[in-house]
């Protein structure tokens, strides 16, 4: 399993401890689930600047993903990651 899945997926079942072992052994791995999960572990700068750096990336699915995937929903309220989105030209307004 991909371990920034992994990672996301222990946070969501409340296992901060596994999520963060799991980041610690991959400290070079950043995708969509390890900046949602550091986001989840209260790391919101780092997971707000990792999703940044790979929504500026070519990233084929970005328009589907930051939109509409639930992996995404506990980021939604928070205005940095809406600027994130408008930053990709996502967003109409």
């Amino acid at each position: 399993m991909n371990p920034g899945i992994q990672a996301w997926l222990e946070v969501r079942a409340g296992n901060t401890a596994g999520a963060r072992q799991v980041l610690n052994d991959n400290p070079s791995l950043v995708n969509v689930h390890t900046a949602v999960a550091r986001y989840l572990l209260g790391e919101k700068e780092i997971g707000l600047a990792e999703l940044d750096d790979l929504a500026n990336e070519k990233w084929a699915v970005k328009t589907y993903y930051l939109r509409n995937d639930p992996t995404f929903d506990a980021m939604r309220a928070d205005p940095r990651f809406s600027a994130i989105v408008k930053r990709t030209g996502l967003l109409d307004n």
